[in-house]
């Protein structure tokens, strides 16, 4: 047995540290000459994978604005998805038994224009495995990874309800994909056995998956407001800011109004600005000059002090105020995007939970120390464990600014709208990145703390901290994958053979350690080898970290965006489930993705003296409510119906509106019928009910119930069904029911497979019993109506819709294929659409321009787009002195390195606990509310100062409101 217990590794000979990353599912093997104990090659085996992408997307510079022709291109790359992956096993292929997907990513570079593009600066993979398609141009595997989400875990699949699909699962692949399989078997189920045969239902799927991704990608190519950049005109006019009094129902300045009442100033209550006025009466643009009590924030009434709200700021100046939001002076607090302060909360309470390592106590030199159970103080662990989370979040935010068009139109929900797979992304370039930690590479050259021994160091610990939360009950939740890679690594551990005196003579000896070598750092060179044989492994739990920390910022992030305007919540994709219904199906017409409200319909909003008969409201206890009634405001301006003709102070109930007097304003879906689909709407939905067991439309439904000749029975006097009462056997008591009514609603989702409506196929039904009511009060199936919403959210949440939605039609990994491109397209793009300044007037120059409109007495500003793009590139860099790169560095010459100083500062702190074996290093380092705010002065502007005289610039003051715009009553 080797010195892993049988795993394949390196340990004799190869410095396995500095051998390349060869992607997903490469083993490596030393091949050694036996003739020459020294002697010997490395073999790398690419494992089996499966060859033909399902969807390729590929993205090709413009040279900077220079390209001439389709070859013309600097930079470019390819983003490759692979669908449920292939493995190889006894020389033949099988699919993989899991909702699974992989991403390769390839580089793509013109050396022919290498000089005047940002393709000079990519770095060369180490293995030289490049593919030249050209004499000019080359392309080389950048990253390649692969990930596994939920879908498959439902009661229907564990029961063995899918044969055929497990069986496709279990035997050699026919190079037929399983997806296409699972939907074969779900359509033979709802329609007596009777599906397409497997040809034509691969047609129809392929049709559906371009429908599916056309929809996505035109999404955020269309969305305007995450491509804006530039500054915006701050229209704030002197007139706006003026100080005065609502006096009889006219604006006057608060000198005017002291004089017209003959006030004296110490008197004087406070007075409003002349845009709060106008706000108030006029209908005028929202307010963004508040004068401020001068009890409170210093100053008087004749001089109070003010504070200028910013303007609302689009695009990418806007993205300030996402990252360092106007800091409040009391609670509850807006909060900047990565929030520093959280995580030093979670060192405070990790700290006091982190039981002491017993270890500790014994002799360095007498304790095993194996990978993946490094020895460590209590302070040590907790400031590693601050540090992972802040290297997660710093780079999930960099990540979330360069998929800002994702972002901003599909809400960065990670467990239910975006796959795994953009968190495996992050990790890849967490490791391109801290591979490259040190940015001198003079300083890195003399380092004992190498940038490659920090990487896989931070991966082991990332897993050790994780291994360490999940035994203490920290995390609960652990998905599958993440647990499968957490055993395979601690039985790892458990055959990893710990070096010994013995074993590091024999290293000597072989050449595989040098002469004055430690046993200890002998130990320690191994431990990492052993990582970096195992860091595939490890990276899956890794990217368990980036999702935790992805789920916590994406709630500050969206709720930044929407406090500063960049995005409209009704205009954002928060249900994928929704957005199919909305936008892929035929026979709907439906609005949800925004904020569901419900309202009354056929009751008078407001009123006293109203009388109802029985058959509209009901009392808190249920019953319907017979007599007078009144109507009177809640506290969100909703109307309230109360029990008797007129308001009083009294104690007095609030009535409730029977469910038919509801209405969700949501659209509707058309009745069962001749409904077929369309290429760019494949799936059909239609409304039903079910009446011993005979499908009919709603109308046909309302037409049979209400021919009864006794309409006072109870539905299930007439259509019992299957339902039944449920009696104790040993009390005789009724325990509830049991079964269904032989009226229900119903919502079916088809496909379609083929011209006609011949091949429209049912995929699935949900149904819910109707009430069991008198059959007069029988609730029909309407539009708006809050059966039908229940029924969409049951047809959403059914576990074979979440199987067609997130594997056979996997649309969160579609979504998160088109985040990653955006992402690595979003800084090789700027700067590539290009138009002259020096030629035409202002409305053919890049960029936007200004007009003061006088027509109507005063000057307003209007805001005019001009041609999209910048400038050329010779415009942009016109000599040495003007950012040609002599003395200041510009966009076009700037290499494109994100958290240089990042990376090396937390490298250090990494480095200072992950060696410090008995020193307390403290806390770590708190950002203060005081350094945040000075970031976000440094790209903000307040115009509105301008309009004030020197003297009263000092009583401007900062933000007085909280997270909830709410004024400060003092601070907290």
């Amino acid at each position: 047995m080797d010195r892993h217990g049988g795993f394949d590794n390196l340990f004799d000979e190869v410095d396995l540290l500095v051998l390349p990353d060869y992607g997903y599912n490469v083993t490596v093997e030393p091949k050694f000459n036996e003739d020459d104990f020294g002697d010997g090659r490395v073999k790398f085996n690419r494992r089996g994978r499966k060859k033909k992408e399902d969807i390729k997307l590929t993205f090709r510079d413009n040279a900077q604005g220079e390209k001439s022709s389709e070859d013309g291109f600097s930079y470019g790359f390819n983003v490759k998805l692979y669908l449920s992956d292939l493995v190889s096993e006894s020389g033949e292929a099988f699919n993989r038994p899991d909702n699974n997907a992989r991403i390769m990513i390839e580089k793509v570079i013109n050396e022919g224009v290498m000089d005047s593009s940002n393709a000079s600066l990519e770095n060369v993979p180490e293995d030289g495995k490049l593919k030249r398609t050209s004499d000019s141009i080359i392309t080389y595997r950048a990253y390649e990874f692969l990930s596994v989400d939920e879908g498959l875990d439902n009661e229907e699949l564990d029961n063995g309800e899918y044969t055929k699909f497990k069986s496709v699962l279990s035997s050699p692949s026919d190079l037929l994909i399983p997806q296409v399989v699972l939907l074969q078997e779900m359509i033979e189920k709802q329609n007596d056995g009777m599906a397409p045969p497997l040809g034509a239902l691969k047609d129809a799927y392929d049709q559906t998956m371009t429908s599916i991704f056309s929809k996505f990608a035109n999404e955020i190519y269309t969305n305007k407001a995450a491509f804006e950049y530039g500054a915006q005109l701050d229209d704030l006019s002197a007139a706006q800011i003026e100080y005065g009094m609502d006096h009889n129902g006219s604006f006057m300045l608060f000198k005017d109004y002291l004089d017209a009442t003959d006030t004296d100033t110490d008197d004087a209550p406070l007075g409003i600005s002349r845009m709060q006025y106008e706000e108030d009466n006029d209908g005028g643009a929202p307010n963004r000059v508040i004068y401020l009590d001068p009890l409170v924030y210093g100053g008087s009434h004749l001089n109070p002090p003010v504070y200028l709200k910013p303007s609302n700021k689009t695009g990418w100046l806007g993205m300030v105020d996402v990252l360092f939001p106007e800091l409040s002076p009391c609670k509850p607090k807006s909060t900047d995007l990565v929030d520093f302060g959280s995580i030093q909360s979670i060192i405070d309470e990790s700290y006091s939970k982190i039981p002491v390592d017993q270890r500790l106590k014994s002799d360095p030199d007498c304790v095993t120390e194996k990978p993946y159970n490094r020895i460590l103080e209590r302070h040590s662990k907790a400031g590693i464990e601050g540090l992972i989370h802040a290297m997660c979040r710093i780079f999930v935010s960099i990540n979330f600014l360069k998929s800002l068009a994702t972002f901003t139109k599909f809400k960065p929900d990670f467990k239910n709208n975006f796959s795994s797979l953009y968190a495996a992304y992050v990790v890849e370039l967490m490791e391109e990145e801290l591979k490259d930690a040190q940015p001198n590479s003079f300083i890195e050259f003399f380092s004992p703390f190498k940038d490659d021994e920090f990487w896989y160091a931070f991966l082991e610990q990332s897993v050790q901290t994780y291994a360490r939360k999940v035994e203490t009950g920290a995390i609960e939740d652990v998905p599958p994958d993440v647990l499968a890679a957490l055993e395979k690594l601690q039985n790892y551990e458990s055959r990893y053979k710990y070096p010994d005196p013995d074993d590091l003579d024999e290293a000597k000896d072989i050449g595989d350690a040098w002469m004055f070598q430690t046993l200890n750092n002998y130990r320690y060179e191994k431990n990492l080898e052993a990582i970096k044989e195992t860091e595939e492994i490890a990276k899956i739990v890794l990217k368990e970290f980036v999702i935790m920390e992805m789920g916590y910022m994406s709630d500050i992030f969206m709720k930044n965006l929407i406090d500063i305007g960049i995005v409209d919540k009704d205009n954002m994709v928060e249900n994928l489930g929704h957005y199919i219904l909305e936008n892929l199906t035929t026979n709907t017409d439906l609005t949800l993705s925004k904020e569901l409200k419900e309202e009354v319909e056929g009751l008078p909003t407001e009123g006293d003296e109203l009388y109802t008969n029985g058959d509209e409201l009901s009392t808190p206890d249920g019953e319907p409510y017979t007599g007078y009634y009144h109507t009177s405001i809640g506290d969100e301006g909703e109307t309230i119906y109360m029990v008797g003709e007129y308001h009083t102070e009294d104690e007095h109930d609030a009535l409730r509106p029977f469910a038919n007097k509801i209405i969700v304003p949501i659209g509707s879906i058309g009745p069962i019928g001749m409904i077929t689909g369309t290429d760019s709407q494949p799936f059909i939905a239609e409304t039903y009910i079910k009446i011993a067991d005979q499908y009919k439309t709603p109308l046909e439904a309302i037409g049979i119930m209400m021919a009864q000749p006794d309409r006072t029975l109870n539905i299930s006097d007439v259509y019992p069904g299957s339902l039944r009462l449920k009696i104790d056997p040993q009390t005789g008591k009724e325990l509830g029911t049991t079964g269904q009514l032989g009226v229900r609603y119903g919502l079916r989702l088809s496909i379609q497979a083929g011209p006609g409506t011949s091949s429209k196929y049912t995929i699935i039904e949900v149904e819910i019993d109707a009430l069991d009511l008198p059959i007069e009060k029988f609730q029909p199936l309407e539009n708006d109506s809050k059966l039908l919403l229940c029924l969409i959210n049951n047809l959403v949440d059914d576990d074979k819709f979440k199987m067609l939605t997130k594997y056979i039609f996997p649309l969160n990994k579609i979504l998160s294929t088109l985040a990653i491109y955006n992402d690595m397209a979003f800084l090789p793009s700027i700067g590539e659409v290009t138009t002259t300044l020096n030629e035409g007037s202002a409305e053919d120059k890049p960029g936007k321009y200004v007009v003061i409109d006088s027509s109507s007495g005063t000057d307003i500003a209007k805001v005019y787009p001009g041609v999209a793009g910048w400038a050329t590139k010779e415009q942009r860099e016109s000599g040495m002195f003007e950012g040609g790169g002599f003395f200041t560095l510009h966009f076009d010459k700037w290499n494109r390195s994100l958290m240089v100083k990042s990376k090396s500062r937390v490298k250090k702190m990494f480095k200072d606990y992950y060696n410090s074996r008995d020193f307390d290093p403290g806390d770590m380092p708190k950002v203060s509310d005081s350094y945040i705010a000075s970031l976000r002065a440094a790209f903000s502007m307040s115009p509105g100062e301008r309009h004030f005289p020197w003297f009263k610039k000092r009583m401007l003051r900062s933000n007085p409101f909280n997270a909830n715009g709410e004024l400060c009553k003092k601070k907290d």
